[in-house]
């Protein structure tokens, strides 16, 4: 295990370094707290300088660092003014709805992310109000994950009224956040008056078996049509 920490620390400085060169053969960086020391104050500081300045990367891991929102705005900051980020990791860093009310006004204004993934962050109705509001106005985001986060049905309702008004959204993660029927069914109404959306996560719930089914059923019909699509557009 500690052979493993010393290699990922390692990997860690020497792509650090890439990032603060502005290396431009270098496309995605790793600061998990899985293999390496939890990000805090000091560290987001300093990573979020080179973030400031590096026109290259496109994806950034920061999960599992449990960092919470007073770093969480430190990067957000930098985010600001980097142009190139695509991806954008933030699983299990102890956000909150306070954090997530962060990330929310930042969406409102990016222009430039396609994918956040929010997993175990302790978001509650609140933060994904907050969030369903920044996706009514943001028209570049196309992946978000909520997986095993807290949003139950009143924050289920909230992205239910932001998906017939969005129109860049494709897959949504909802998996393990205490949805029963009523948020389930709420969604599936919203969903008529949105064709843009192609994938949702919804298992691992409150809901019945019927509701599921009627979900999965939508779902594999607009992969139908999507794969069909594609197929139209391809040369002969």
């Amino acid at each position: 295990a500690d052979t493993t920490t010393s290699l990922a620390l390692i990997k860690r400085e020497k792509q650090l370094q890439q990032a603060r060169e502005n290396d431009p053969t270098l496309f995605q960086i790793e600061m998990k707290g899985i293999s390496a020391p939890d990000i805090r104050l000091e560290g987001m500081i300093s990573f979020a300088a080179i973030l400031k300045t590096n026109t290259h990367l496109t994806t950034v891991e920061l999960g599992f660092n449990s960092f919470g929102p007073d770093v969480l705005v430190v990067l957000l900051e930098a985010l600001r003014v980097n142009t190139t980020l695509l991806n954008l990791g933030l699983q299990d860093n102890s956000l909150g709805d306070d954090g997530a009310c962060l990330f929310a006004e930042y969406l409102k204004h990016n222009e430039t992310l396609e994918a956040c993934d929010l997993y175990s962050n302790e978001i509650g109705p609140r933060g994904a109000t907050a969030l369903a509001e920044a996706l009514v106005v943001n028209t570049r985001l196309k992946n978000i994950n909520f997986q095993s986060n807290r949003l139950g049905d009143e924050g289920t309702a909230a992205l239910a009224r932001m998906l017939p008004h969005n129109t860049s959204l494709a897959r949504l993660g909802l998996m393990s956040n205490q949805i029963t029927d009523n948020g389930a069914l709420l969604l599936l109404e919203a969903l008529e008056l949105n064709v843009t959306l192609v994938a949702l996560n919804i298992f691992s719930n409150r809901m019945g078996e019927k509701i599921e089914k009627r979900l999965d059923l939508l779902f594999r019909e607009r992969a139908q049509e999507a794969w069909r699509g594609e197929a139209d557009t391809k040369p002969a």
